[in-house]
């Protein structure tokens, strides 16, 4: 992978296909592509189908796996505006799945996809 990296200068991550289709690919995702996916959604208006974008006094939980390029996506636009991000397991989101608490009940967020 950073022999991929390193033949694109501008390369900031690798996000590969599951192969359900087919072989997996990995596909190189460069700086200018991340910048661009943040200020669409930001100049949209509407993260995460609200009006107005997250703040700094947002909490997301985040609980796609980190490899997923949607989770990419809506962790840099959160971050951008100065969110906090807050990692669950899809298991434990709740306290009838987790003890002593869920993620609901330890991270209270204010957001979440």
């Amino acid at each position: 992978m950073l022999a991929v990296l390193a033949a694109v200068p501008r390369a900031r991550a690798v996000r590969y296909t599951s192969g359900s289709t087919g072989i997996p690919k990995g596909v190189v995702i460069e700086h200018r592509q991340l910048l661009a996916t943040v200020a669409g959604v930001k100049k949209q208006g509407r993260y995460y189908n609200q009006s107005t974008s997250a703040s700094k006094a947002d909490t997301v939980l985040c609980y796609l796996p980190l490899a997923h390029i949607f989770e990419l996506g809506n962790e840099l636009v959160a971050l951008s505006c100065g969110a906090k991000l807050a990692y669950a397991c899809p298991r434990s989101l709740s306290s009838d799945l987790a003890a002593p608490c869920g993620a609901f009940e330890a991270f209270q967020p204010t957001l979440m996809v």
